[in-house]
C-alpha cells in the first residue's frame, strides 16, 4: 500500500452499530448508523418502555423494541413520550 498517503494494510477495529444521544432543548435524539454492507436489527437504545423513538425524516415509528438498519445505514430519531400504536 501507501503508507505516505495513509492506507497501510493492517487491522482497524470499528463499531459494526454506532448510537449516539444527545439532549437539544425539551428534545432528546438519537443518531444509529450501521458500519457495515449487511442488513443489522438491534434493540433500540436509549427509549424506556413509555416511549418511542420517531423517525425525524419521515416522522414515522420507527419502534420501541427493535430498529433495522440496511447496509450502511443511518437513522436519526426523536424520543417521544406519547404512546404509538
Amino acid at each position: 500500500m501507501e503508507p505516505e498517503r495513509g492506507h497501510y494494510r493492517f487491522p482497524v477495529s470499528y463499531p459494526r452499530l454506532e448510537a449516539r444521544q444527545v439532549l437539544s432543548g425539551s428534545h432528546q435524539y438519537v443518531v444509529i448508523v450501521n458500519h457495515t454492507a449487511e442488513s443489522v436489527t438491534a434493540p433500540t437504545p436509549f427509549i424506556s418502555r413509555q416511549e418511542c423513538l420517531i423517525d425525524d425524516l419521515t416522522g414515522q415509528d420507527a419502534g420501541r423494541a427493535e430498529v433495522t438498519l440496511g447496509p450502511f445505514g443511518v437513522l436519526v430519531g426523536r424520543v417521544s413520550h406519547q404512546v404509538y400504536r
